[in-house]
């Protein structure tokens, strides 16, 4: 499912890396579309990944489709601004992101003239992860209530973009003092960090422009308690 800021582009860059530590659960706070979790649990089935996001409404949509709930194939303009308007629920959720450009909540009914069946690509996601979601508990809180595990991934909205859901301040200072007092391993996505990154990638991406050509390069930036024992990625 298309969603603003999601790692669908270099989930499977990122999953090996966080592995490496040898965890058996997982915690990310900033779950979004799932792109890494899932990316993880493809490479080891066994793990268990503690998602949570503060928008309530992903996390109860992506309750519903672990329960078994079905997004549908195809979703008019006219639906689309009506459940815009609905109270919340899986399909208004569904809708809400993998219906609109760019996977920006409620960012416009996604069409163009090539006839692309956008909604229909969103369920299309859903379906290949959802032999996944079995290990996955979600809960809905803000970052800093989590569960840790024994090791985090943390993706959480970018300095000076689009915050996916809702529309809230982030304080990005008291996130990286969080970060800095784990006593577990923390993985960061971002552009820039006071940490020291690991692995880095120019990727496209349609975050800044509308029609994706921008490129940027996406860093992973690692806390970590005793940081001679991890074994460092080449930058570059």
């Amino acid at each position: 499912m298309r969603f603003i800021g999601g790692k669908a582009r270099i989930a499977n860059d990122i999953a090996p890396l966080i592995l490496k530590s040898n965890p058996q659960v997982v915690t990310e706070p900033f779950c979004g579309a799932l792109n890494v979790s899932v990316a993880i649990l493809k490479l080891d089935p066994k793990l268990k990944i503690l998602a949570s996001d503060l928008h309530v409404d992903l996390i109860e949509m992506w309750k519903a489709v672990q329960d078994g709930w079905v997004p549908p194939r195809t979703l008019t303009k006219e639906e689309y601004e009506v459940l815009k308007n609905s109270a919340p629920s899986p399909l208004r959720t569904f809708a809400g992101y993998g219906c609109s450009f760019s996977g920006r909540w409620w960012g416009g009914y996604a069409s163009d003239s090539s006839g692309r069946n956008y909604c229909g690509n969103a369920a299309n996601s859903i379906e290949k992860i959802r032999p996944f979601l079995k290990n996955i508990i979600f809960s809905s809180h803000p970052f800093e209530e989590s569960e840790i595990g024994d090791v985090i991934y943390c993706d959480p909205p970018y300095a000076g973009t689009t915050k996916p859901g809702q529309k809230l301040d982030f304080d990005s200072e008291f996130f990286w003092k969080w970060v800095q007092n784990q006593r577990v391993p923390v993985f960061v996505s971002e552009y820039s960090s006071p940490l020291p990154f690991v692995w880095e990638k120019k990727v496209r991406t349609d975050m800044h422009t509308k029609n994706g050509q921008e490129e940027r390069t996406e860093k992973l930036f690692l806390h970590f308690p005793s940081e001679s024992n991890y074994p460092q990625e080449e930058k570059g």
